[in-house]
């Protein structure tokens, strides 16, 4: 501990500017990463919940590519299907305004 102590102190200067870039660092990563609250609260404050109705899906055979589904609708109207992948939400400050007009945009497709 002693060898230690003495280490540190003369090494102080360098020392202190390793601390502070750790600091640094760690400072950025939390500023970058820290918008999913605020994604979070923006969709709990500008997105009602979508109307929608329950459809039937049962299977309807299965063999060695797969399970085949099919989709009924008691009441004989149309409907639609919407599929989302990927929408690549980032997540940070840096992407936050692209991430909310992907938001936006998919919220319009589901109404």
């Amino acid at each position: 501990m002693k060898k230690f102590i003495s280490f540190i102190k003369r090494h102080y200067k360098i020392f202190i500017i390793l601390l502070l870039f750790v600091f640094l660092l760690i400072g950025i990563y939390f500023y970058f990463t820290g918008t999913f609250h605020e994604l979070s609260t923006y969709i709990m404050k500008n997105f009602k919940e979508v109307t929608h109705r329950e459809l039937d899906i049962r299977e309807k055979y299965s063999d060695e590519n797969g399970i085949i589904y099919e989709i009924h609708n008691e009441e004989n109207t149309d409907f639609k299907i919407l599929q989302l992948t990927d929408l690549h939400l980032g997540g940070s400050r840096a992407s936050y305004d692209k991430d909310i007009k992907a938001l936006n945009a998919v919220y319009k497709l589901i109404n």
